[in-house]
């Protein structure tokens, strides 16, 4: 999947911007399995392709971490700081789905939708 060239509209945006509507959520980016920011709706002032580089690292750094103790594959992963929150989550094979949002915006008692593959799962 690549980003959109020559100006066309990204039909992915809409979909993404969808998050924004959540309260607390910052950002949510699509990622590539090479690091490269694909898609994203942002609050101001987010660096999407910053995160997105930072992403990358991170799904490999859990996937070692998975192999090594026989996990399995990763599928979604959740990361709290002190000032943030972070889920990692399929989007496509070869894509990941980034939501950052302010902490306990992505409580998992509160239903966030996620979209693979195109299409949203409650």
């Amino acid at each position: 999947m690549a980003p959109q060239q020559g100006g066309g509209t990204d039909p992915l945006k809409g979909v993404l911007e969808e998050y924004l509507a959540i309260p607390g959520m910052m950002a949510a980016i699509l990622v590539s399995d090479q690091g490269l920011m694909i898609s994203s709706a942002t609050a101001p002032g987010v660096d999407a392709p910053s995160i997105a580089a930072l992403v990358i690292e991170t799904v490999a750094t859990a996937q070692r971490f998975g192999s090594q103790v026989d996990a399995g594959f990763l599928d979604t992963m959740s990361i709290d700081f002190e000032k943030l929150t972070v889920v990692l989550a399929p989007f496509t094979p070869d894509v990941m789905l980034a939501l950052v949002a302010t902490p306990g915006c992505l409580d998992s008692k509160r239903e966030v939708p996620i979209v693979r593959d195109g299409v949203r799962r409650e």
